[in-house]
């Protein structure tokens, strides 16, 4: 009887989850998502690329950084421990791509 029941209780309750991509998700305020990058506030202080644990942000000199979201964990390290807020998360999340290129902030 238990595990019937369970099964035809569950035809009709509604499902829990969300129908992505039909009804969009809520973004709440400190969502993590891709990374924007304020180059004029960068000084160059390496601090995101020394505590970087992917290993996902690479310094091209002057302060200009490469962030390769293709490897980012999404951890906050480089948010964190970045001394101008030159770095930030944005909530946008569904930025899949084919072609590794087009995941890489600069």
């Amino acid at each position: 009887m238990g595990i019937n029941w369970e099964c035809i209780k569950h035809l009709f309750m509604k499902p829990f989850t969300r129908l992505y991509p039909y009804e969009k998700p809520i973004i709440y305020q400190r969502t993590r998502g891709i990374i924007k990058f304020d180059s004029k506030k960068c000084i160059g202080s390496k601090k995101c690329v020394a505590n970087c644990p992917a290993y996902a942000i690479k310094y091209k000199g002057k302060g200009k950084l490469e962030f390769d979201m293709s490897k980012c964990i999404f951890c906050g390290l480089c948010v964190d421990m970045c001394p101008t807020g030159a770095i930030k998360f944005v909530g946008k999340f569904d930025y899949a791509n084919k072609k590794k290129e087009k995941l890489v902030v600069k």
